[in-house]
């Protein structure tokens, strides 16, 4: 994810980790609201954030 903002910058790179991200998280119980959370991501930091929040 880094790197990919690194590479496309900030804006493109995150649309395009926020549907990566989404892909890998579909289909566990209860994982829309995880995908909602996501998609309204605006920034890198925000978007790991969720990530290790969710991934403990």
């Amino acid at each position: 994810m880094k790197l990919q903002v690194e590479y496309r910058g900030e804006y493109p790179g995150i649309r395009e980790m926020r549907k990566r991200v989404a892909w890998y998280t579909a289909g566990p119980a209860h994982s829309a609201a995880l995908r909602n959370e996501i998609n309204q991501a605006e920034s890198y930091g925000r978007l790991r954030e969720l990530i290790e929040e969710r991934g403990r």
